[in-house]
């Protein structure tokens, strides 16, 4: 895990994106790591998620980030 964050982080500056999710082989499935220039944010599934797959909680935090995004770039949708 101590390599997780740094590989992150080297891959937001190699590639210019806004934000990369990464993830530990052992605990991908539970929990994942979105990585932007500024934070670190760990989206993990609750234990009583039930049938719920750690995919859906992703997509609500990718949506939630780039409705921010627009919101605060001022740019009309």
């Amino acid at each position: 895990m101590s390599l997780l964050i740094p590989k992150a982080r080297g891959a937001l500056e190699r590639y210019g994106h806004q934000v990369v999710i990464g993830n530990d082989l052992h605990r991908r499935k539970q929990e994942v790591v979105f990585v932007t220039p500024a934070h670190e944010d760990w989206v993990r599934l609750p234990p009583d998620a039930g049938d719920m797959e750690i995919e859906q909680l992703i997509v609500d935090r990718l949506i939630e980030m780039h409705s921010a995004h627009i919101a605060s770039s001022g740019a009309p949708r």
